[in-house]
């Protein structure tokens, strides 16, 4: 089978990465091929510079599943630095000749190749047409990337997140143990242990969310990211994610849950009691069964 291809890190698969996907699907059907998307488990900068590697949207499974959801072929690979010395043409040839590639779709700013920093557009097709291989750009939606999206999560704008992603910011991962204190004054939490460790993290404090646990309706939330400075007095506290679920009581302990976070309600701060701590959370769970999240933008 032909393939019609795009290589690219895809971190968030946001509405970017979406305008390349609707390309490759439709240059697809009409020359009947199979679309697929090259992709890498970690960020090329984690080798080419690691102190410049950013904290990821989503881990590699997440974002397998979401471009399988669109109908995508996936190769999901490790960025090696044997990749980092391919040129352009190099990877065209490649993909040809590894995977049958007869057309590469490129976003509007993307590029690949050692040397693809220096070459433009005209510089691709020619290298494709070259290889026996079309080179189809996509469609451009300004203002969108991953890292714009990860700058917005970063300063706690997450309703500008959501509209670059087309859903919410969202945190995957299991619910482990904590120290329960939460039960104490209850108001019992789920401590959310994320499925990539490097996950991006808006700043500390308190957050309206919709948590999704498996097999239930989605439920609302009030989200705490921070070291929780009420209670832990450790020099080097570690960063917990942990989610008071409105109107909920079981037990979720090893299940596998989703908390998307929507609004930014305040900044953590150390209460004088846990009391004082008890009657704020109160409040910020009366502003979550309130809020009512705009509508988004979505694909």
């Amino acid at each position: 089978m032909k393939r019609v291809a795009t290589v690219g890190t895809f971190d968030g698969v946001h509405r970017g990465h979406h305008c390349v996907l609707e390309t490759l699907r439709s240059y697809a059907g009409t020359h009947a091929m199979t679309p697929l998307v090259v992709t890498f488990r970690n960020h090329p900068l984690s080798v080419i510079a690691p102190e410049r590697a950013p904290g990821s949207l989503c881990s590699p499974e997440e974002k397998e599943a979401m471009l399988r959801h669109e109908g995508m072929e996936v190769d999901m690979e490790t960025f090696t630095p044997d990749m980092c010395a391919l040129s352009a043409r190099e990877w065209i040839r490649r993909l040809r000749d590894n995977h049958n590639v007869r057309a590469i779709v490129i976003g509007y700013d993307n590029t690949f190749g050692c040397d693809g920093r220096t070459m433009k557009r005209e510089d691709y097709i020619k290298a494709g047409k070259d290889e026996g291989v079309d080179i189809v750009v996509a469609p451009e939606i300004d203002g969108i990337s991953s890292s714009a999206v990860r700058k917005a999560v970063e300063a706690g704008n997450l309703e500008k997140a959501a509209e670059m992603l087309g859903r919410f910011y969202t945190l995957r991962g299991k619910v482990v143990r904590g120290k329960q204190l939460g039960r104490t004054i209850g108001i019992p939490t789920a401590n959310l242990l994320p499925d990539n460790a490097d996950a991006v993290l808006p700043p500390f404090g308190a957050y309206i969310s919709e948590v999704r646990i498996p097999d239930m309706p989605p439920f609302r939330g009030v989200t705490n990211i921070g070291v929780r400075p009420t209670v832990d007095n450790a020099t080097l506290p570690a960063i917990s994610i942990e989610t008071y679920i409105l109107d909920f009581d079981a037990d979720i302990y090893d299940a596998e849950i989703e908390v998307s976070l929507l609004h930014f309600l305040r900044s953590e701060e150390k209460f004088p009691s846990l009391s004082d701590l008890k009657r704020q959370i109160e409040k910020d769970i009366l502003c979550a069964r309130r809020y009512i999240p705009l509508p988004l933008h979505c694909q």
